[in-house]
């Protein structure tokens, strides 16, 4: 268990080490202790370096725990390749692809080999009916990274773009 405050004498801003129990919290797969803390982290923040870093791990949090809008909202902004991709899986979900392929997009010219934001860049070019540009980041992906975590996905969009199994 976390020690609710630092140390004494242990120079760290209250934003701080809410975010890392937060992330403690996170590791420990305790989501509504990560964003409790996560939100003291942000509530305590006066403009230090904390602020960004503790808006992205909870944009992350509740991506992950369904919270589509929240996670949007605290993404939206962010530099990093994770968040920027991030925010675009959540405005995908919520049935914004255009505003989430800009995102996807956005991290694919800085990180061309990028598998999260090729993996979807794809899915929202399937959304938006573009199948032949979908099937290339899908098969991009897989080339690079058969392995990775959205490959069956890839290949399963794959197969349904080219009308079913066996046919290319």
């Amino acid at each position: 268990v976390p020690l609710v405050e630092p140390p004494f004498g242990v120079p760290v801003s209250d934003c701080e080490w809410q975010r890392r129990i937060g992330d403690y919290y996170r590791s420990a797969g305790d989501a509504p202790n990560a964003a409790h803390h996560y939100d003291m982290a942000m509530a305590a923040d006066s403009g230090t370096s904390c602020g960004p870093d503790v808006r992205v791990a909870a944009g992350v949090l509740a991506l992950q725990i369904g919270d589509l809008a929240k996670a949007a909202q605290l993404l939206e902004g962010a530099s990093s390749a994770v968040a920027q991709s991030n925010h675009g899986f959540a405005l995908l979900a919520l049935g914004q692809p255009i505003e989430a392929l800009a995102d996807f997009d956005s991290v694919l010219v800085g990180e061309p080999q990028h598998d999260e934001a090729t993996f979807g860049r794809g899915m929202c070019l399937v959304v938006l009916g573009r199948g032949s540009e979908a099937a290339q980041a899908f098969e991009a992906l897989l080339a690079r990274s058969p392995n990775h975590l959205s490959a069956p996905a890839a290949r399963k969009q794959l197969e349904r773009l080219r009308g079913g199994a066996g046919k290319r």
